[in-house]
C-alpha cells in the first residue's frame, strides 16, 4: 500500500510553510515522474511502483501504452495483438463520406476504396465487403436467342475466388403473364439427374470468364409459394457476384 502524505492544515511558522510546499513539489515530482518517461527508453518490470503509467516506442517505431501492477508492466491486448499507437493519418480530421461518395471519386479516379470499405460512416451502419467483380443486373430472356448465353470476363483467377453469389430479381413480370413485382430470388439450381427437365438457368466461373446460359425449352426460374403456387419466369434480370 502506497503511504498517502498529508500536509499541515496548521500553520503556525514559515518553517511549517516551507515544510508543506517540499512536500507538494515531492509529490508534484514523483506524478510527472511516474507518467512522464521517455518512449524511446525501456523501462524493466522492476523499475517503477504500482499505478505508473508509460509509452513505449516499439523497434517498428509505433507506441505502446503500459502500466505498472503489483506483478509487472502490463499493456492492452485485444484479440491477442498488443495495441500499437501509429502516426495519425492526414485524412483522420477530415469530414467522413459516405460509400455513395467514395464510390463516385472511385469512379473518377480509377481508384478501388468503394472496394475496401465495409462501414458506411454517414449511415453508421456495416455493409457487405464489396464484391471483386459484379456483372450488375443483366435482362436475360429463355424465348430471345440473343439473351440466351451471355459472357462476361471478370478477370479473376479461380484459384482466387472464394465466393459467388447468384441472384435473379422478377423485372419482367412471370411466364403466365403475372405483373412484374422486382422481388428478387437467391437462385439455386434445380436439376433432374435423368432429363434435365429443370435445368433452364446455369452459369459457370472459367479462369477469366463467366458464362451464363439459357435453356431454350425450361424455365429461367422456378419457385412455389403457398398463396400463389407454382411460379415460374421466362426472362428475368440476373445478377452475379465474385468475391475473391
Amino acid at each position: 500500500m502506497e503511504k498517502i502524505i498529508k500536509l499541515q492544515s496548521k500553520i503556525s511558522s514559515f518553517q511549517d510553510v516551507e515544510k508543506s510546499l517540499r512536500e507538494i513539489e515531492k509529490m508534484f515530482n514523483d506524478l510527472t515522474k511516474s507518467v512522464n518517461s521517455k518512449a524511446e527508453s525501456e523501462i524493466t518490470d522492476r523499475e517503477g511502483k504500482t499505478g505508473d503509467l508509460q509509452v513505449t516506442m516499439n523497434t517498428d517505431k509505433s507506441y505502446t501504452f503500459e502500466f505498472k501492477t503489483d506483478t509487472g508492466w502490463k499493456t492492452p491486448i485485444f484479440q491477442e495483438n498488443i495495441i500499437t499507437f501509429k502516426d495519425k493519418p492526414r485524412q483522420a480530421n477530415q469530414p467522413k463520406k459516405s460509400i455513395d461518395e467514395i464510390e463516385t471519386e472511385d469512379t473518377s479516379t480509377g481508384a478501388s476504396k468503394a472496394k475496401k470499405t465495409i462501414f458506411d460512416e454517414k449511415a453508421k451502419k456495416f455493409v457487405l465487403p464489396r464484391p471483386d467483380y459484379d456483372t450488375g443486373w443483366v435482362d436475360m430472356d429463355r424465348t430471345d436467342a440473343a439473351k440466351r448465353e451471355l459472357t462476361h470476363t471478370h478477370g479473376l483467377s479461380t484459384t482466387s475466388i472464394v465466393t459467388a453469389q447468384c441472384f435473379v430479381r422478377d423485372a419482367y413480370g412471370e411466364s403466365d403473364g403475372t405483373a412484374a413485382t422486382n422481388a428478387v430470388f437467391p437462385y439455386f439450381r434445380l436439376q433432374d439427374n435423368d432429363s434435365r427437365g429443370w435445368d433452364g438457368f446455369y452459369y459457370e466461373i472459367l479462369e477469366t470468364e463467366l458464362k451464363v446460359w439459357l435453356n431454350s425449352t425450361h424455365n429461367i426460374f422456378h419457385t412455389y409459394d403457398g398463396d400463389n403456387g407454382h411460379r415460374d419466369w421466362d426472362r428475368m434480370d440476373v445478377r452475379i457476384l465474385l468475391w475473391k
